[in-house]
């Protein structure tokens, strides 16, 4: 399976142990809308899906996941490969803990009826509800999300894999053709493409390695107020689900000698 992209803060040096907890979610688009679970509770979207337990496939996983959470029956013989995404950062719950990741996505087709959903406590208590949806509705809600309990990097994960269903033209559909064949035929014209897109002064921030600007250097709020007033402009390069490479272009900058030093600063890597 493909790698997506990768989310790392780079804040577990001092860790001294590692969890593992791999997930698996179903892709189910129809009509130009896909599913996602919403928690009316923290309003947020999430793709169908969850931990993987032992002895499961990440398959089998994703279409347990997908009945009990959204009450979908997923058909098997649909299931194609999408791609995955590494999350690794230091534990929110205990500092000598690094938490890592991998979120296996999977493109598929349901069952045209709906079942009763099996939600775990807490998923009651958040009133997941299944909702077909436009992408960038559950890409504004995710990054609009207000207090919760859990790490944004989760509600930004799953904005990154809805742009990315955007960009390789997975919601311009023939209708004349099954979905599971349309998704993967236009996931091999597109695995070698470069995405290039405008991103927020947040993402500048959590790219960083930063939540806020409560505790950043005086370079990244720099960065972070022009982006914000709108005097520079912050782009991504992603090639293959990896960034590669990051433009920010200022609209005004007197200073020549910062100028230089920015040009260095953000010349692409990788």
């Amino acid at each position: 399976m493909r790698l997506l992209f990768v989310m790392d803060k780079k804040d577990y040096e001092h860790c001294t142990h590692r969890f593992v907890r791999n997930s698996a979610r179903s892709i189910i688009i129809r009509d130009g809308k896909i599913a996602m679970i919403h928690s009316l509770k923290y309003d947020y979207y999430k793709f169908p899906g969850g931990g993987i337990e032992n002895g499961e496939n990440p398959v089998e996983a994703m279409i347990r996941e997908t009945r009990e959470e959204a009450g979908l029956v997923v058909k098997p013989e649909t299931v194609k490969e999408y791609g995955y995404v590494h999350r690794i950062q230091r534990s929110d719950k205990d500092a000598s803990e690094c938490f890592v990741q991998d979120n296996y996505y999977y493109l598929c087709e349901a069952e045209p009826e709906a079942i009763r959903q099996d939600l775990d406590a807490y998923e009651a208590q958040e009133a997941y509800t299944l909702e077909y949806v436009t992408p960038l509705v559950a890409i504004q809600k995710n990054r609009s999300v207000g207090a919760s309990p859990y790490n944004p990097m989760m509600f930004e994960r799953e904005a990154r894999v809805l742009e990315l269903l955007i960009s390789e033209g997975c919601f311009r559909l023939d209708a004349k053709a099954p979905l599971h064949e349309v998704l993967t035929a236009q996931k091999k014209r597109t695995q070698n493409t470069m995405l290039i897109r405008k991103a927020t002064c947040e993402e500048m921030l959590r790219l960083w390695g930063n939540q806020d600007t409560t505790h950043v250097s005086p370079t990244a709020r720099f960065f972070y107020q022009n982006i914000s007033t709108g005097n520079a402009v912050f782009w991504t390069l992603d090639h293959g689900g990896e960034l590669i490479g990051e433009l920010y272009i200022f609209s005004d900058l007197d200073d020549k000698d910062f100028a230089e030093k920015l040009r260095r600063i953000c010349a692409p890597f990788g």
